[in-house]
């Protein structure tokens, strides 16, 4: 059953790799944004368009997940079906996760925030790896997986809106004091 898993996780990881190109291609845009005070708003509009692909892609694949592991794997593989569907879910959050990781953090210089992601997906992964050798279960390993992916997507749009609050209400006071200051 482990190679059911490794097959459902290979589709999965392989649509992963492509969104993740969303963040790469939108990078250097965001890095000429940094500056502009709209950098937030144009970097949440970029997130919502890489969650709708995301969504779209897993979509598309849940519904033809059966004849894809068919032609992929063959009909011994068709016991994946049913895990690659679970598995479908980390699509959106890994997606949240990439894009912030990759086109907004950085242009932010937010190495704290990514360490932080760093050690929650680990220790949630882990958390998942430890019921999966308890159950002897792939289910508990997919679920594992799910629970991690989630963890860190919830972190990372926590930690954007933390940074986007935080500056907004440091440009809110710049803008305060410079008119006290031009009166």
């Amino acid at each position: 059953s482990l190679g059911l898993f490794s097959a459902s996780d290979r589709l999965v990881r392989a649509m992963q790799s492509l969104l993740d190109m969303i963040g790469l291609v939108l990078l250097p845009r965001m890095a000429k944004r940094s500056g502009h005070e709209h950098f937030w708003r144009s970097g949440f509009q970029g997130l919502r368009g890489a969650v709708a692909v995301a969504l779209l892609a897993a979509t598309l694949l849940w519904v033809l997940a059966t004849p894809i592991v068919h032609v992929i794997f063959g009909s011994e593989f068709l016991g994946a079906v049913g895990l690659l569907r679970a598995e479908l879910l980390i699509l959106p959050a890994s997606t949240i996760s990439s894009y912030i990781s990759t086109a907004l953090l950085p242009v932010r210089q937010d190495t704290h925030g990514v360490l932080i992601a760093a050690v929650v997906g680990t220790t949630a992964a882990v958390a998942g790896l430890l019921a999966a050798s308890w159950t002897h279960s792939v289910w508990a390993l997919t679920g594992g997986v799910i629970g991690a992916e989630f963890c860190v997507a919830l972190w990372y749009l926590a930690r954007v809106r933390h940074l986007s609050g935080r500056e907004r209400g440091a440009a809110a006071t710049a803008e305060t004091a410079q008119e006290g200051a031009a009166r």
